[in-house]
């Protein structure tokens, strides 16, 4: 049984981004002051587990959504169009502040865990998750993910490094499970294998054509678990598109394409689909 963790997240701003932006040091840069300026509003998880039990293996979603509030900010910017965007699709800020969830960066939870304990009583574990994903070294699926992958982070684990050389080391010194872009999939599906129905890489695409190509449920399913959640019309299975945008409900999204993905990879290689994740630093330092 092996598993890999989806994650989508929201903010509450994106800059646009400069025609001096050319080469991928300049852009990790401007997403490094969008990262700094912005706050994370909301993040959604799905575990994916790989399960052998029943008669056909599949993989088993477990999809959480958490709005998230930090003590540790004091002013949260909103761009305006941002603010809209988050309204128009389902985005509480009455939840936000109601129910968001407190977080800090891992390091300075050693440091202050007793002031930040008394600080707010509103539950604030979800650094025990991150730290989770760390320790275990569950692989980390996004779509069109840098963005989500440095928030995470800065929010998360400690400020971004000045250099992008440096950024992109301590990214993969934290995440040595792996990080993998749905997007990025979809894209060498469609230029390298031939796929022509994946051209569009958006995420809601991504599903639509990936379920046209190969029966979702066949693939994946939402664990009982979590079957409370209003992600699938209980009659028809059909996902509720509607939710499109919660962080929740877009890496459940995610979880589902790139179950897919891998389903075609492993064809392809002639693998089973939990080998491609099975790269942990033990077994490639042949420990």
């Amino acid at each position: 049984m092996r598993n890999y963790n989806g994650q989508f997240s929201e903010f509450s701003g994106i800059n646009p981004k400069p025609e001096s932006v050319r080469t991928l040091d300049d852009y990790l840069l401007a997403l490094k002051e969008d990262v700094e300026e912005y706050a994370l509003l909301q993040i959604g998880f799905c575990l994916a587990t790989y399960s052998n039990s029943s008669t056909e293996a599949k993989w088993i979603l477990h999809p959480y959504n958490f709005y998230t509030y930090s003590s540790e900010i004091y002013n949260t910017i909103f761009l305006n169009d941002t603010l809209l965007w988050l309204r128009d699709n389902g985005f509480s800020l009455d939840r936000w502040v109601d129910e968001g969830v407190d977080f800090k960066r891992l390091g300075d939870m050693h440091s202050d865990s007793v002031s930040f304990i008394t600080k707010r009583t509103r539950n604030n574990g979800l650094h025990h998750l991150i730290k989770s994903i760390i320790e275990y070294r569950i692989p980390l699926v996004f779509h069109n993910g840098m963005l989500d992958i440095l928030h995470l982070y800065d929010k998360f684990i400690g400020p971004l490094p000045e250099k992008p050389v440096e950024i992109s080391r301590e990214i993969t010194r934290f995440f040595v499970g792996g990080i993998f872009d749905t997007k990025v999939v979809g894209r060498y599906l469609f230029e390298k294998l031939d796929y022509s129905l994946l051209k569009s890489t958006s995420l809601p695409m991504l599903y639509t054509n990936l379920n046209s190509m190969h029966d979702m449920t066949q693939i994946a399913k939402l664990s009982l678990d979590r079957s409370h959640l209003e992600y699938l019309d209980k009659n028809t299975g059909k996902i509720n598109d509607k939710l499109f945008h919660e962080a929740g409900f877009d890496a459940f999204i995610t979880a589902m394409v790139f179950s897919a993905e891998l389903g075609i990879l492993a064809r392809t290689d002639d693998l089973n689909a939990e080998e491609l994740l099975d790269f942990r630093e033990d077994k490639r330092l042949g420990n």
